[in-house]
C-alpha cells in the first residue's frame, strides 16, 4: 500500500487506531486525524512518531529487499506504553 487513497480503505476497514502492514518495502507511514483525510509519508531512520491520537498505519520497511533507495536491512520499533514508534535501520 502507497497512497493515501488505500490507506483510507484500510482505516475504514479495521477497528484498531494503530496497524502495521508491508510487503511495500518502502519504509513509511500513514496518518488520519478525525475529520480529515488521510496523509503519508516514507520515513528516514531514526524518525519518531508520537501515536497517541488519530489512527496510524505503519510499514517498517524490508529487512531483505529495501526498495526505497536504503540498502540497509529496515524494521520498527514499536512502544505501546509510550505510544511511539521510531523507525530503524541495520548498520
Amino acid at each position: 500500500m502507497l497512497s493515501a487513497l488505500l490507506a483510507e480503505l484500510c482505516f475504514d476497514a479495521t477497528r484498531h487506531r494503530v496497524n502495521l502492514l508491508g510487503h511495500s518495502h518502502v519504509a513509511l507511514s500513514f496518518e488520519r486525524l478525525e475529520g480529515h483525510p488521510a496523509t503519508g509519508e516514507t520515513r528516514r531512520a531514526d524518525s519518531r512518531l508520537n501515536l497517541a491520537s488519530g489512527e496510524w498505519l505503519l510499514n517498517p520497511g524490508s529487512v531483505g529487499q529495501p526498495r526505497d533507495g536504503d540498502p540497509r536491512a529496515a524494521w520498527l520499533l514499536l512502544d505501546l506504553d509510550q505510544l511511539t514508534a521510531r523507525f530503524r535501520r541495520c548498520d
